[in-house]
């Protein structure tokens, strides 16, 4: 039997080495920084082993092509569909926004076009992607557009006498669109930037070695061997820098050497192994199922760091349902691909595997309730008007970086809302104000990034894993919003950040913080890739950044409001920690039981007590009192507006030096997490501030 006919158990390594790596990412992001990049190499071996598929068998008619789609998809949605369904029942633990959210996530899991969805919604790398549990759909859905493009191209390009070229061109081809940035989706969920590495796999299967003899047997070991290291040296180094592209070219390149060495010492002894090879065969499965698992334990037990017991409790459930998805759906749906009746028997076992979630989604999701509509208050008609608007935000740039159109449809009034991800929660805010004061809204935003002009350094989180792409974006981001407001002469522009990250904390307020200090090319002007890299392990000193954030706040308002007619300054709001998604936790799950007519337990009932009280007591840090200090003197002292959402979402309390602040208006949080508000929460904000007069000056 030919080497490209028979099963090969190195692959089935390969694919255990690299489901490891992602699931040991997810888990210990900090210890595993570049295990994602196990994706990538399932990617090389999809385009391997699809393109040998292929090309053994003749495929010249549209009859081939529906009957290889028909092969794939086979082996991929039955599992799909009954991971989605298994893990349905447990949205009762989130609320209604945010399970509408995971809702339509499925449904475009479904449709193979997931990553769209979350390339328009979210970052990979994002604090809030541990709160979408199917957020590793995008993946699957990249491979299903790669499947059905894959048959298309080789059918037309089947008389071409050098394919090994073509596949070159392709690499080549997605390799600039990557660097040459000719499309605005985000770099790591576009299908067409991931087709390097899938056509790197093709490459192979077209490479043809010649059997060797002597010393030079010892070659493909030795490289396989290198090509393991570099797995293992890749997966513990944070490589988000240019991912797709050549931060991922390295570990494409060895899967490829992996591959074209299968008589290898590595390939035969160590990638041959029970355990990989165990590990491999169910990878698919495991992958479903491990970051749902992953997600929803942390979310319902109020896990916000993976301990080592936490980690065994994941994995034995993940292997569990992984072997069971294996056995009885994954396994079975290949064996009766031979046989029509076999098929249908199959999927009747895919259907009473997960009847049970479907009569659960009925009675818990689909079921009318008996509790009173919650959409008579003011807030909650204005988000009604908001949702219905289906706003999208664009991405630019190679970071969570997103350009928004919102408020009015058409006006000679517009205005800028520029800033990090504060900006990116002030979405509804500008939307209602917008429509109040017919104004059409633009807003800029970049994670992570603040918008101080003229500054040389930034302040990143301790667990942001995409700092060297905040780095080298920064600055150009900030310089083309300062360029935009010359040229688009905006009526008004609001400004916002969280003012008291990028200020020193107090040792006892906060970890370990990293800075970046920015170089500035000498000829140009323009910020270089070089950073400099070090942790707040020393005292600061406080005093000094606080003045130079002061001088570049207040440089940057004086350069905008010689400008624009308007300048608003937004100042911090409060951070209310972690309690904020146990409420919307809790508030859900007490819902949907009285919904059922059910009664909560005692213990239930007290825990929703502690944690989701309509407005909670809260002491400003003396960061955010100095930040809040600061944007008003500098407001007052310039003559522009100035917000602090304190004022609006916050009342002094009786007890001293603390604060009553609202988490929710009756059932309704107002916070997306501990640092953002969500849509209500941005709708609210613009709401008291115009009953409060302070909105005239508009």
């Amino acid at each position: 039997m030919k080497l490209e006919d028979r099963r090969r158990d190195d692959i089935d390594g390969i694919r255990g080495i690299a489901i490891l790596g992602v699931f040991l990412f997810h888990l210990f992001p900090k210890e595993v920084p570049g295990g994602f990049l196990g994706v990538d190499v399932f990617f090389v071996l999809s385009g391997y082993l699809i393109t040998r598929h292929i090309k053994g068998r003749e495929m010249n008619s549209l009859r081939d092509i529906l009957l290889f789609y028909r092969r794939r998809l086979t082996r991929i949605w039955p599992s799909l569909l009954a991971m989605l369904l298994s893990f349905s029942p447990l949205l009762i633990f989130y609320g209604e926004d945010r399970r509408q959210a995971i809702l339509r996530s499925m449904f475009y899991s479904l449709l193979a076009v997931s990553n769209v969805f979350f390339g328009l919604h979210s970052s990979y790398f994002d604090q809030e992607a541990r709160l979408k549990p199917f957020l590793h759909t995008w993946s699957l859905s990249v491979e299903i557009q790669f499947y059905l493009l894959l048959p298309i191209i080789m059918i037309a390009f089947k008389h071409t006498r050098n394919e090994k070229l073509l596949c070159i061109l392709l690499i080549i081809a997605s390799f600039l669109a990557c660097y040459l940035k000719l499309t605005e989706f985000p770099a790591y969920y576009n299908t067409f930037l991931r087709l390097s590495e899938f056509f790197c796999g093709s490459l192979v299967h077209f490479i043809s070695l010649r059997p060797q003899s002597g010393l030079k047997r010892s070659v493909p070991s030795t490289l396989s061997f290198f090509g393991l290291l570099w797995f293992f040296l890749f997966f513990s180094h944070n490589s988000t820098w240019h991912v797709p592209g050549l931060g991922c070219a390295f570990p494409c390149i060895f899967t490829c050497v992996i591959i074209k060495s299968p008589d290898s010492f590595v390939n035969n002894y160590v990638l041959s192994s029970t355990f990989l090879q165990r590990v491999g065969r169910i990878s698919y499965s495991l992958y479903l199922y491990h970051w749902p698992i992953i997600v929803y334990y942390q979310h319902i037990l109020d896990k916000s760091k993976t301990m080592l017991f936490d980690a065994f409790v994941i994995v034995v459930l993940a292997y569990s349902l992984s072997y069971l998805s294996y056995t009885h759906i994954e396994n079975k749906e290949r064996r009766a691909i031979q046989g029509l009746s076999k098929l249908c028997r199959n999927y009747i076992y895919v259907l009473i595997f997960i009847a049970p979630s479907f009569i659960f989604m009925y009675f818990i999701f689909l079921r009318p309730t008996s509790l009173p509509p919650a959409s008579t208050s003011v807030l909650e008609k204005e988000l009604m008007i908001y949702n219905k608007q289906n706003i999208v935000r664009q991405s630019f740039e190679s970071v969570p970086a997103w350009k928004t159109k919102c408020g009015a449809v058409q006006s000679n009034r517009t205005a800028l809302i520029v800033g990090d991800s504060f900006a990116g929660s002030l979405v509804s805010f500008a939307d209602y104000i917008g429509r109040k004061f017919d104004i059409v809204f633009h807003i800029w935003t970049i994670s992570a990034c603040s918008p101080l002009l003229n500054k040389d350094r930034v302040w990143l989180h301790a667990e942001t894993p995409h700092w060297i792409d905040v780095v080298t974006s920064c600055g150009s981001i900030m310089q083309s919003w300062f360029h935009r407001v010359n040229e688009s002469k905006y009526d008004i522009v609001f400004i916002t950040g969280k003012w008291k990250l990028y200020t020193f904390r107090e040792p006892s307020e906060s970890p370990k913080i990293k800075m970046i200090r920015l170089f500035k090319d000498s000829k140009e002007g323009n910020v270089t890739k070089r950073a400099l890299l070090t942790f707040g392990t020393s005292k600061p000193n406080i005093e000094a950044e606080r003045q130079f954030f002061e001088r570049s706040l207040k440089n940057a308002l004086m350069h905008v409001s010689g400008i624009t007619n308007r300048v608003v300054l937004v100042s911090d709001i409060p951070a209310l920690g972690p309690s904020v998604l146990s409420c919307e936790k809790y508030l859900s799950f007490k819902k949907r039981l009285q919904s059922l007519k059910y009664s909560l337990g005692t213990l239930v009932e007290q825990k929703i007590k502690k944690t989701c009280t309509e407005q909670m007591s809260s002491k400003l840090s003396e960061n955010l009192k100095y930040t809040n200090n600061i944007t008003k003197n500098i407001s007052s002292q310039i003559g522009i507006i100035n917000i602090q959402p304190t004022e609006f979402l916050c009342k002094k309390s009786s007890r001293r030096e603390r604060f009553l602040c609202n988490l929710r208006v009756g059932t309704r949080i107002i916070y997306k997490d501990s640092y953002h508000l969500n849509d209500a929460g941005g709708i609210l904000l613009a709401m008291r501030w115009i009953k409060h007069g302070k909105s005239t000056l508009l």
